[in-house]
């Protein structure tokens, strides 16, 4: 008769590894690390967020992606963490290995062990640089021509659609 232990060995070691794979498949940065702020695991999507690979992350602190300026919200995340509370959607600026700034949304939750004990914090980050350009560029437009509609440059005093400097072609100054 087979041991019903074994069955549920192999059963958690499926179960270790399915999870495993979703993790090292997401799209979504996945960060963990310990209460002192020690990467214990990095997925593909850190590697090429943040361009270091799991190999050169682990084992080093947290601030590798973290600017100088920017430290001082770790040490609120992992505080958090200590009490059993998560951060959701905290956006922040994080660091690459090549020195670019990205933009991210993170959520950090607490890692407890079989015993509820909490032993350290997953980070999920999605990168928002490109949308965070976006509106900027929106809100610059916006304080640049007040009415959308309408151009209020020297050039000319049309609506927008048929404003020569908006197709690219500069118009006559008056």
């Amino acid at each position: 008769m087979p041991d019903p232990r074994h069955d549920d060995q192999r059963d958690a070691e499926l179960a270790r590894s399915w999870l495993a794979a979703i993790v090292d498949s997401s799209d979504e940065v996945i960060i963990s690390k310990t209460l002192d702020g020690v990467i214990t695991s990095w997925n593909h999507a850190a590697e090429r967020l943040f361009g270091w690979t799991a190999v050169e992350a682990v084992g080093q602190h947290i601030t590798l992606i973290i600017p100088l300026e920017r430290r001082s919200e770790e040490d609120e995340v992992l505080a958090r963490i200590r009490r059993g509370e998560r951060t959701d959607h905290f956006e922040t600026v994080r660091v690459a290995k090549d020195g670019q700034l990205r933009g991210v949304s993170i959520t950090v939750s607490p890692i407890k062990d079989a015993s509820g004990r909490i032993v350290g914090a997953s980070k999920i980050a999605r990168d928002v640089t490109e949308r965070q350009r976006l509106e900027e560029e929106r809100a610059s437009w916006w304080t640049m021509t007040p009415n959308p509609w309408t151009c209020r440059q020297r050039c000319c005093g049309v609506r927008a659609p048929k404003c020569a400097r908006r197709r690219g072609r500069l118009a006559p100054m008056s």
